[in-house]
């Protein structure tokens, strides 16, 4: 929820005039619904979550189809439905009113798509809200019940988007709080501090206020080994209003080593390499630090400047299906000649050699990244978020959540050969301002995807939750199946 107070905030009944009243739209072809039928269900209600084995009746891969989106109502807490164009098993895991009420707003979001909301075995997930701290510790199993809210005597109330789990610790949580560095046990619901920023960055004499403060700028997370970790450093200086400048400024970029608890790395303004920073990242290895964007700024892990890359305003690290660390994002492609302007696609740029490979189309200029599935290299998912009301969908993309095939298999793509995309569910956002974005992220081990919506209102005249999204336990096999790029597959074919 990047971007202040509005990135913390954040259903009809009826079909499209050309639906049938009471009817669910269900897939029953594989890799592509080519024919849909309709299913009646008791007053509209979403169809029953599929069993795993149903799946492969149900992948969705490569087609560009436009399907209509059932206008359904909002589906009950806990309870497993199908989507009713694509298949998948999706559950809302939060009831915001209920769950984390707000003063003004219910909402529950799973927090920006670069970091993991789950723990390192799965147990627990990180929710925002607008309740108490604004952190609450949730179940990951059913009855998906929050658990406890972050003490905001810890944390602050508002305070910078900044928690994240450790990667090895399942109990672990580390966050950033005025000066200092912090490790919060969930378990003993105690937070002890890593490290003193003030150490490095102190207050000038007389300040009232903490001098400098260490911030992932709420989209940076750590690398994979839990090791490095990209910090900006932010600090007050009250003169700065004089000027009519934002008193808060970045002194520096940092790479902080964990496991020898010190700054291994930092970049100062005022060196000829330093950008300001939207967001701050290190890479999953922990090989190369990007300043973003757009455009991005890569450097090595000791800050020395290597090259530009052309990036949209989202985007996310990822590896690639060979393992190697990538940027992903979308923009203009213009083709294998670079002649024909070939719309919106997703691209990845190799972070090593800064090469560029355009991968699929995406048909959507607003869209959000996750690459967090390193336990399935790979994939990342891609999430949009026009037009603003899901009713009015006329394009396959739109406000949809898709998986999309990090590969260099196909050098040169078009629109009949390229990188393989599965789509996954239609988000049923209706959008009046940033924070009713769905922000789907997937988490490390690549089986659940996360997205919130507010499900046929903004979250201004409703509530706005998380929905989760179970995936077939191999599934990126089963979609690496399919004949090849832009191609239906031959299981398809059968069934016509």
């Amino acid at each position: 929820m990047k971007g202040g107070a509005e990135k913390r905030k954040a259903a009809g009944k009826r079909f499209h005039a050309r639906h049938a009243a009471t009817c669910a739209w269900i897939l029953i072809l594989a890799l592509g619904p080519a024919a849909l039928s309709p299913a009646c269900a008791a007053d509209g209600a979403a169809p029953p979550a599929p069993g795993p084995e149903e799946y492969r009746h149900r992948y969705v891969v490569n087609d560009f189809t436009p399907y209509p989106v059932p206008d359904i109502p909002r589906p009950a807490k806990g309870v497993p439905f199908r989507d009713p164009v694509f298949g998948t098993s999706i559950t809302r895991i939060t009831d915001a009113p209920s769950d984390v009420p707000g003063r003004h707003f219910a909402y529950a979001q799973a927090g920006y798509p670069k970091h993991d909301i789950e723990n390192a075995d799965g147990t627990k997930l990180i929710i925002q809200s607008f309740s108490g701290s604004g952190w609450s510790i949730w179940n990951a199993k059913p009855p998906f019940n929050k658990l406890h809210d972050l003490p905001p005597k810890l944390v602050g109330w508002g305070s910078p988007l900044d928690v994240r789990w450790s990667m090895e610790e399942p109990d672990i949580l580390y966050y950033t709080h005025l000066s200092k560095f912090w490790r919060y046990d969930v378990g003993r619901k105690e937070a002890v501090p890593v490290y003193d920023f003030s150490k490095d960055y102190p207050a000038r004499p007389g300040e009232k206020h903490p001098a400098c403060a260490p911030s992932l700028e709420e989209e940076g997370t750590q690398s994979d080994d839990n090791r490095h970790w990209p910090f900006t450093v932010k600090c007050y200086d009250p003169e700065r209003k004089e000027r009519n400048l934002d008193p808060w400024y970045q002194a520096a970029q940092l790479l902080f080593d964990l496991r020898q608890r010190r700054i291994a790395a930092s970049l100062p303004a005022g060196s000829p390499a330093f950008r300001h920073a939207n967001a701050l990242m290190v890479s999953p290895r922990g090989t190369y630090l990007i300043i973003g964007a757009p455009p991005c700024f890569v450097y090595d892990r000791n800050w020395k400047f290597l090259y530009r890359a052309e990036t949209h305003g989202h985007y996310d690290l990822a590896l690639d299906d060979e393992g190697r660390e990538v940027i992903v994002t979308a923009g203009r492609y213009y083709g294998p000649a670079g002649t024909k302007d070939m719309g919106d696609w997703v691209k990845m740029i190799d972070l090593e050699t800064g090469k560029t490979q355009w991968l699929a189309p995406l048909d959507n200029a607003l869209f959000h990244v996750s690459g967090n599935c390193t336990g399935k290299p790979g994939w990342a998912v891609v999430s949009t978020y026009s037009p603003p009301d899901f009713r009015q969908s006329a394009g396959w993309s739109d406000d949809s959540v898709m998986v999309y095939e990090l590969t260099r298999r196909v050098p040169k793509p078009d629109r009949a050969h390229h990188a393989r995309v599965w789509r996954i569910a239609h988000t049923h956002m209706v959008r009046k301002s940033y924070g009713d974005d769905p922000f789907a992220k997937i988490n490390r081990k690549g089986t659940k995807i996360w997205f919130g919506s507010g499900w046929g209102a903004s979250y201004k005249d409703g509530q706005y939750d998380v929905y989760q999204i179970d995936l077939p336990p191999t599934w990126d096999r089963e979609v690496r199946k399919t004949d090849g790029p832009g191609t239906r597959s031959t299981q398809e074919s059968r069934h016509r």
